[in-house]
């Protein structure tokens, strides 16, 4: 059971959740929470939520435009050290500055990503399966997904990750 102060959390990315459905023309209806499982979403939607213990957040499109939205949030702080191998790819370990490798960006992108696809396939994702293009604004994944990001990087690190139709 989750203590209060995570529910609070998890209760204020739904409330922004139900705003954003409103603003599409839908019903504000429930979003429930499943155990171990993304938010059920209502039928015609797609959405994503987070928190940290700041800020919460969601993205929430009807499913004609996309197949599946991810959204991540972390406080803009580094990860904690020795971190950077675990969440790099080799290639992002080669292509990335450490200023990069070692703040949360790579991590809260790799989230949102895993949001936005693992609903679509049910595939569990590592960190290592999923490689960020920061160029391109894109990341692949190892289950053949191409996914498009979003990101902003203050007050916190923030990252959106849609799955077009296409």
């Amino acid at each position: 059971m989750a203590v209060p102060k995570v529910r609070r959390q998890s209760g204020a990315a739904r409330i922004v959740a139900r705003d954003l459905m409103a603003r599409l023309g839908h019903p504000p209806e429930a979003i429930p929470r499943t155990r171990g499982e993304p938010p059920c979403w209502p039928v015609g939607l797609v959405g994503a939520l987070a928190h940290d213990s700041d800020f919460a957040v969601a993205a929430v499109s009807k499913t004609g435009r996309y197949r599946g939205i991810g959204i991540d949030i972390e406080p803009d702080l580094p990860l904690p050290p020795g971190l950077e191998a675990d969440i790099s790819t080799p290639q992002e370990l080669a292509r990335y500055t450490p200023d990069l490798l070692s703040s949360r960006l790579l991590l809260v992108i790799k989230e949102a990503v895993y949001k936005a696809v693992n609903p679509m396939d049910g595939i569990p994702l590592g960190f290592q399966d999923v490689n960020v293009d920061i160029g391109d604004m894109t990341c692949c994944t190892t289950s053949g997904w191409t996914v498009s990001i979003k990101t902003v990087t203050s007050p916190v690190i923030c990252a959106l990750a849609v799955l077009d139709n296409a």
